[in-house]
Parts: C-alpha cells; structure tokens; sequence
C-alpha cells in the first residue's frame, strides 16, 4: 500500500465495511509511530440500542469506563492505578465463566478446556494488542443476545501536502446498518514535526451472529463412530456403530445387534497419544484416564494390541473415538487373560504384559519396605520426575528413540533412585573400628568412592547375607545401557554393551526382556528367604 492509500484509509475501510472477518477478531489494538497514532476498541452493545448507536460516529464507550450502562457493556477494560501499580487488561467475569477460561497469567492469554480435556487460545493480550477467537465471540454474543461494538479513532500523518500526494480534501461520512464512520483529509496547519497533512478516521463496527448462526460448542448432538468388530463370511471387514441406544445388553434390548460388551481391538500405538502427554492423560492396569475429566476402560494386558469394549467407546468425545478409529485395524484380537478373569470371574489378577506387571510389582515392594523400615529403599520421584514411572512401556514400535526414552526412564526409577543415604547409615565401612570391620569380609566393606550399584550390594550383604552377583550384574549393565546409550553420544561402547542384550533393532523384545529381568530383581528382593521385607 503506498502513501496515498494509506492516507486514504483504504486498509482500515476495508476492515470496517467488509464481514469477511477471520479467524481472530481485535476487541483492541494500538499502533503509535511517526506515522500512525491508531486506536481500536471494543465493546457489548444490546441489539435493541444498535440503531441508535449508529446515528452518530463518535464513541459509546471509553477504554477507562467500568460500569457501562443500561444499553452499553464493558467486555475489556483497562485497570489504571496511577504508577502505583502496574496497569493490566481485564476480561468482564461473564465472559471467563461462560467458557469456565483459564488464565493463563504467565503468558497473557486465557484457555477454554473442552469436555475432551482438549485446550485452546480464546483470548490472547499483549501490550498493544487484545483479540478473541471468533467462533467463542459468536457463541456468547448468540447466548446473550447482544452485538460487539468496535470503535475505531484512526490517525496518520504525511511529511507531504494532500497536494504533493496528489489528492484533494476530504470531509466525508458514511453509514450503513453495521457501521458508520466520518474521514476527514486535510493539510496540516499546525506544521508539527514536519507533519504537512493529516487523514481521521473515527467510527464504529457492528459485528453479530449470522441469522442462521447454530451454536457448536454446545450442541447436544452427539455423534457416534463406527468401528471394526469383527469379519463377514466374505472377508470384509464389519462395521457397527458405538452408540450405545443401538447395542444389545443383558436387559433385552436390540436383540439382533451387537452386545455393548463386544471387543474391538486397536494396534498398541493407540496408546502413543496418552504416554506421550503425562502431565494431562494417566494410562493403569486396564484404565486410561484424562485427569477427571473422563475415564475408559480397556484391555492393555496384551503386548501387541488393545481392546476396548464396542459400549464403552460410544462414551468417549467423537474427538476421541476418531483418535481410536485410526488405530482400529486389528480384526482377530483376544481378550487377555486377566481381563477375563476380572471383568467376568470377578477374580483378583495380575497383569499380563511386563511393563503392567512390574509396575505393580515395584509399587508393592516400595509400600511393604517402607513399612517395615520407615524410608524408602528407591526414593520415590519427585513431580518433575513422575512422567518417567508413568509413561514406562513395552516400545510399541522399533524406534532407537523410543527405546533409548525408555531405557533412561527405568535407569531413573531403579538406579538412579537407589537411597545412598539411608543405606550407607546401615554399612560397615573401611573407617569403621577395626574390631567392627572384622565381622565383614574386606570386599563388603563400604569405601568412599562407591557408587549406588555397589552400595546396593553390600548393604544386602551386610545387613541380610544377600548376594546374587548375576542380579548386580544386570544392573550394572542396565546402567551402561543408559550411560552410553541415553545420556552420551553413542560409540564403541555402546556397541559393546548392545551385545551384552543381544539389541540390533529388536528394541520391542530386548525392552521388554530387560523389564522381565526387573521383575525378577523385585520378586527376589520380595521372597521369604530373605524376609526382606
């Protein structure tokens, strides 16, 4: 755009006369340089006070107004407070609790969380800048029966004459019956900073919901996906859907349909989505959860795929069931064997699958030694470290990353969490009295360069004549795997230790040989013979 049209104002009256608004629209914006001293405001208007509004150009509403007034109300509003503290934008309460926003203070924005647990930018602030989404704006203005008012006072200015720019004066006013404004183009009598012509604008916008405007955030229509259940007798794939009003139950209902209780099985990377986001999703021993939001519950006691319950997909967001559906390729699955036993037995059962088994393995340990000894034999992580413990799994694809991920989060949980400190307090070392070190063996004895491995083994062997080198050695090796795997670059040495676990890109079968060897460690750590625990 060149000078003339930027004195003009065809960018603006563009903004002002068309509705092709995207998908942002400005409740404020300020531009102040040498040019431009531009300034865009916003309000709420009641539709009835619409056509009264617009029979003038100038301003309903100033940026430092707080209470409004019968036909006009504030949606932003600037809080002044003089110096004393620091000026700040604020959204009116009835818009933050319409959407239930969050406030996001750290980075000036405020977030709707969907019935999905599903985030998204509604409101975003900045120093010269204030927008909403268009679709949240549409909703409340449609569930409130009111209209956004944007006002705009537009200023520019010319180092030339209207002449120079080749133009003439303008004095105009237009208006239509979403909008009016007054353009006036003159030279500048004032000679102030070289400042030889200068271009208003100042008027106002109405924007509003269509006629035909239907609300999408809350619609209480449900849809409902269909999955694969199963083959036909010529091979193709059957599809049902998972709307619960059309499945059969155990009270009667749709006779000839599919049961509600029909599996339908997923490829194991269905699981990707929810391992990958801790801190929002926690996937159990037959549950995945979305913080409290909503529950599912399924089979993942099978380590190639997962299976779901036809019913119980129909209870999840079509969001979801779409996430689902991709993954839904399996069509000769089984349900596992704990899960027969639990859902239809009633019967207590361990997990299938050894990722499942030894966290339930570990977690008991972890409560009985506490409670025999009062402080923990592997540290509990701490908030920032949970993820590790929460996302650990058999890979469900043969990915170095993967795998490397996984290998430095059983490191973190085992090796890494071993408690030096409450061990060593039970250790004879080499500094002890040497009436006391004679009870130990001198190999046993504590010295002060080792390390959490070692510490580990003479205290089992000091404190419970425990000693099984095969077990020390695998985490010894574990710890390897880690070091010149996962938190150094990779080299000779890790090719070195790669054969110690028979890894060349099996990493599914080594990961999980490696957690089947960890579930050994514990159960010896929790058998009689000891009374360890």
């Amino acid at each position: 755009m060149d000078e003339k049209e930027s004195m003009q104002f065809k960018d603006w009256i563009s903004v002002i006369t068309e509705n092709n608004v995207g998908t942002w629209i400005e409740l404020y914006k300020e531009i102040k340089d040498d040019s431009n001293n531009l300034v865009c405001y916003s309000s709420l208007l009641k539709k009835e006070y619409v056509k009264a509004s617009l029979k003038d150009y100038t301003w309903d509403f100033h940026i430092t107004d707080r209470f409004g007034s019968e036909n006009i109300i504030p949606l932003l509003i600037k809080r002044h407070f003089y110096g004393i503290k620091p000026d700040y934008w604020e959204i009116t309460d009835d818009m933050i609790l319409f959407f239930n926003l969050f406030e996001d203070k750290q980075n000036k924005k405020f977030s709707y969380i969907d019935d999905n647990g599903d985030e998204e930018d509604v409101i975003i602030i900045s120093d010269n800048e204030v927008k909403i989404k268009n679709l949240f704006l549409k909703e409340y203005l449609h569930a409130k029966k009111l209209v956004l008012v944007q006002f705009f006072d537009l200023f520019r200015y010319s180092q030339k004459t209207i002449g120079e720019l080749g133009m003439g004066a303008i004095n105009s006013k237009e208006e239509k019956e979403s909008y009016i404004y007054h353009h006036v183009l003159n030279d500048d009598s004032y000679s102030i900073e070289n400042r030889k012509s200068t271009s208003s604008l100042i008027g106002k916008k109405i924007i509003a919901p269509s006629d035909s405007f239907k609300t999408k955030l809350f619609s209480e229509k449900e849809e409902y996906e269909e999955f694969v259940i199963g083959l036909n007798q010529d091979g193709d794939k059957k599809l049902f859907t998972c709307n619960e009003d059309f499945l059969a139950n155990y009270f009667g209902s749709n006779k000839h349909n599919p049961h509600f209780l029909t599996p339908v099985f997923f490829e194991k990377k269905v699981l990707d989505k929810y391992y990958n986001q801790p801190e929002k999703y926690f996937v159990s021993d037959g549950y995945l959860s979305c913080q409290a939001l909503w529950g599912l519950r399924m089979d993942n006691s099978n380590k190639d795929y997962v299976m779901i319950f036809l019913g119980d997909l129909g209870h999840l967001s079509n969001k979801e069931q779409k996430h689902w559906k991709q993954h839904n390729t399996i069509t000769d699955g089984k349900m596992s064997q704990s899960c027969f036993q639990r859902g239809f037995m009633a019967e207590f059962c361990d997990p299938d699958t050894a990722d499942l088994y030894f966290k339930q393995k570990f977690k008991v340990f972890q409560e009985k030694w506490y409670t025999k000894y009062g402080w923990h034999l592997f540290l509990p992580l701490n908030k920032e470290d949970e993820h590790y413990y929460q996302t650990l799994r058999i890979p469900t694809k043969e990915s170095q990353k993967e795998f490397d991920e996984l290998v430095q989060a059983l490191a973190k949980i085992i090796i890494d969490s071993i408690n030096i400190k409450e061990l060593k307090k039970n250790l004879v070392s080499e500094e002890s009295e040497e009436d006391v070190r004679k009870s130990v063996k001198s190999e046993f004895l504590l010295k002060k360069n080792d390390q959490s491995i070692e510490v580990f083994k003479k205290y089992l062997v000091q404190n419970h004549n425990f000693y099984f080198p095969d077990m020390f050695c695998f985490l010894k090796s574990l710890q390897d795997l880690r070091s010149t795997g996962s938190a150094h670059r990779k080299g000779d040495n890790y090719e070195n230790t790669k054969k110690k676990f028979g890894l060349n890109n099996n990493f599914k079968d080594v990961f999980e040989n490696i957690l089947t060897e960890c579930i050994k460690i514990v159960n010896t750590l929790s058998g009689k013979k000891y009374n360890l625990i």
